[in-house]
């Protein structure tokens, strides 16, 4: 593998990756595909995760805007 993997985002169960040109090509996935990898009874396993679509996005951006109040309270309270 030639290319350097960047955007490594470590979250609570796992981290997750976006795939390089070439782990696109090799896997023969849709471009914006990403890989998670979690820890799963004493090994790591790996899931190829699509790209959103557009249909997706556009309602992750009408809740969002439907409870923007409410997650601007969220967000002023913390974790």
């Amino acid at each position: 593998m030639s290319a350097s993997l960047t955007n490594i985002q470590p979250t609570d169960s796992g981290w997750v990756l976006d795939m390089t040109p070439e782990m696109i090509r090799i896997a023969g996935v849709e471009p914006g595909s990403v890989i998670v990898f979690y820890l799963h009874n004493g090994t790591v396993a790996a899931d190829i995760l699509p790209p959103p679509s557009d249909k997706l996005r556009a309602e992750v951006h009408e809740i969002s805007e439907e409870f923007a109040d409410a997650f601007a309270e969220m967000k002023r309270r913390g974790d």
